[in-house]
């Protein structure tokens, strides 16, 4: 099933009722969201996503934070510093 025809199929569903009308815009959000974290072109997320005007494209960009605060986290000089307790903090972030 290819792109195209699982967005139709999809919007079939909705309008026949079979799936909530908020679907499509969900999918939306969540398909410009992880194209720009991974780095795609405001212009190839455009035409990805069927969009005439990349500003309508954009929106979908402030949606990817995970990237951001992963960079934050990573240019922290605070991270650096190690106190006692810094083996026990790093120890409750993995589970």
């Amino acid at each position: 099933m290819g792109g195209r025809n699982s967005i139709e199929r999809v919007r079939r569903l909705v309008s026949v009722g079979r799936l909530p009308a908020w679907v499509l815009p969900a999918l939306a959000a969540v398909t410009g969201a992880e194209l720009a974290e991974e780095d795609v072109d405001v212009l190839t997320r455009q035409a990805l996503m069927g969009h005439g005007d990349p500003r309508s494209t954009e929106i979908h960009t402030h949606l990817a934070m995970r990237k951001l605060a992963k960079t934050v986290e990573r240019a922290n000089p605070l991270r650096r510093i190690c106190t006692p307790v810094t083996a026990l903090a790093r120890e409750l972030q993995r589970d």
